[in-house]
């Protein structure tokens, strides 16, 4: 996982198996219960409200794909980014779109 900091100019790159949840991953021990349908970026999605075990009802949502691409998620707390996809595209990944930007310099990861 690349992440970036437009602000510093910089970038960490770590492995996904050594961060809780680095983003977007929805994962097992979370609870899920089927709020409706929703569009996001001109594609329909389920709505699902996402309580973190251990966390309580936060209000937390996602929309997320049949095949299980997320497009939005929310949160009305200030510890969750709030994420919504603008635009999907199915197909082959273009070869460097997740390269680091240029010009961007490596840091180390917080340890």
């Amino acid at each position: 996982m690349i992440t970036v900091y437009p602000e510093r100019k910089a970038y960490i790159e770590r492995p996904v198996g050594n961060i809780d949840n680095p983003g977007a991953l929805l994962k097992a021990d979370m609870v899920f219960t089927r709020q409706g349908n929703d569009v996001v970026a001109h594609a329909p999605c389920i709505v699902w409200k996402v309580v973190v075990h251990g966390k309580g009802d936060t209000g937390d949502t996602a929309c997320v794909t049949n095949d299980g691409i997320v497009l939005s998620l929310w949160s009305p707390t200030g510890s969750v980014a709030t994420m919504t996809a603008t635009a999907i595209h199915y197909g082959p990944t273009p070869d460097g779109v997740f390269d680091p930007p240029a010009g961007y310099k490596s840091q180390p990861p917080p340890s």
